[in-house]
């Protein structure tokens, strides 16, 4: 499990065996934790449209990063709430804004 996941569980138990392990000091394996860095993973927007693929990374970074930047994510504007890819964000026409593109 990854630690993200641990620290969601509620009891500190293993979700299989239910083997309690709150008084014990968790550790990566460093074997697993380079293979799992090593996945080759899709953009979370693949199905809108993005064909970005890359590396997982250490802690998701790579992911991370390019979901900061990938064109295809859904942004909101702040005035109308009208949610669209954030490539479309700067040509968005907001009726609610005083400086229209009109």
């Amino acid at each position: 499990m990854c630690r993200a996941c641990v620290n969601k569980l509620a009891k500190k138990e293993c979700p299989t065996c239910k083997v309690s392990f709150a008084n014990i000091r968790l550790a990566p394996n460093p074997f697993v934790q380079g293979m799992v860095c090593q996945l080759r993973v899709k953009c979370c927007q693949h199905d809108d449209g993005c064909d970005w693929t890359g590396e997982l990374g250490v802690d998701g970074r790579n992911l991370k990063a390019h979901d900061a930047i990938c064109p295809f994510k859904l942004v909101s504007c702040a005035l109308c709430a009208r949610s669209m890819p954030a490539a479309d964000f700067n040509a968005h026409d907001c009726p609610h804004s005083q400086f229209t593109h009109r």
